[in-house]
């Protein structure tokens, strides 16, 4: 009998620490869903976000995300500083101006890099043949945008200063009509507009320009103490764009299927030319660093932001997340 009641403890116990232990996973904070408001701005190069939604990834992760499409990353990045939305998908100048304005943002992740989705394109019948016929020109541009940092890096690489050229502010979606007009010589800017102006022209009427002095880079950006709060999230959203990343190097032509699908309509139309522009990685390197406190430099330089102190970018990079995920593609400090 002692030895019955023995087991029949023993039996107790155990069912009791395993019954405890399955109630602790059913309502761990772990198996709960986490909710992100994210600011994108449909491109292509945002890849890996668009790939997570439509695989699945971020469902099994238990991240349910609401999208608030913008046309631009400033737009995107400027609704969450203002509380809006949670995240962002957005280039590296937005981020260099508001960490200038002193908003304190958190960059968790790297989500694209390139050197030839930014370029600039010239008319030959303005005698734009090679990069010296551009001094005395008129370049139409986004101002304090990364086209225009492309520009200025562009332009000393060849020998060229700043007071060599005229600067016409323009916006994205002009720039084709404009550069057919007669009001500047050239322009600069991103994918998709720099192919769809390419596009407006035939080949032998005008001259493209790109260079490796210049890599642009986009990120996913949260303000500083919403990042701190939502933790959970971050590592969430981080495991299934590493998940995306894989599927995209082993199925590239599935995967680009997928992207373009969720896409708007115009954008649609241009993503197929410009897929092979960018490279979609998820990661934090030195590279990003070096663009951002480069981009800070030349603002001061310009003239902006003269009487504000240089912002604390490897303060600003927040590598915990992607290293607890994803160590060997975090290789900055």
């Amino acid at each position: 009998m002692r030895s019955i009641k023995s087991g029949i403890g023993i039996f107790s116990i155990t069912l009791f620490i395993l019954v405890t232990l399955g109630a602790w996973k059913i309502y761990s904070p772990g198996t709960q869903i986490e909710k992100l408001r994210m600011a994108e701005a449909s491109q292509p190069v945002f890849a890996l976000i668009y790939l997570a939604e439509s695989l699945g990834y971020f469902a099994d992760e238990k991240l349910e995300i609401t999208y608030d499409s913008y046309t631009s990353g400033r737009d995107a990045l400027n609704s969450v500083v203002s509380g809006k939305n949670d995240i962002a998908t957005v280039y590296e100048t937005p981020v260099v101006l508001q960490a200038f304005n002193g908003v304190e943002l958190a960059v968790v992740a790297e989500l694209h890099n390139s050197t030839s989705n930014t370029g600039l394109v010239a008319r030959k019948d303005r005698g734009i043949h090679v990069a010296a016929d551009l001094r005395g020109k008129r370049i139409g541009v986004p101002l304090k945008t990364n086209a225009e940092f492309f520009v200025s890096l562009f332009l000393s690489s060849h020998g060229i200063h700043p007071n060599e050229v005229t600067l016409v502010p323009v916006k994205p979606n002009d720039m084709a009509a404009t550069l057919k007009g007669d009001t500047v010589d050239a322009i600069s800017v991103w994918n998709p507009n720099l192919y769809k102006t390419k596009a407006a022209f035939s080949e032998d009427e005008i001259t493209s320009f790109y260079s490796d002095v210049y890599t642009e880079i986009s990120v996913l950006a949260l303000k500083r103490d919403n990042a701190d709060q939502r933790g959970e999230a971050i590592l969430r959203l981080l495991r299934a764009l590493k998940r995306a990343e894989a599927y995209l190097k082993e199925n590239s032509a599935e995967a680009k299927k997928l992207v373009i699908a969720q896409l708007p309509p115009n954008v649609q139309i241009t993503a197929p030319h410009v897929w092979d522009a960018f490279s979609a990685e998820l990661k934090l390197d030195t590279v990003l660093l070096s663009t951002l406190q480069g981009e800070a430099d030349w603002l001061k330089e310009a003239g902006s932001f003269s009487d504000k102190s240089m912002p604390d970018f490897t303060a600003l990079i927040d590598t915990q997340y992607l290293n607890e995920i994803y160590p060997q593609a975090v290789t900055i400090e």
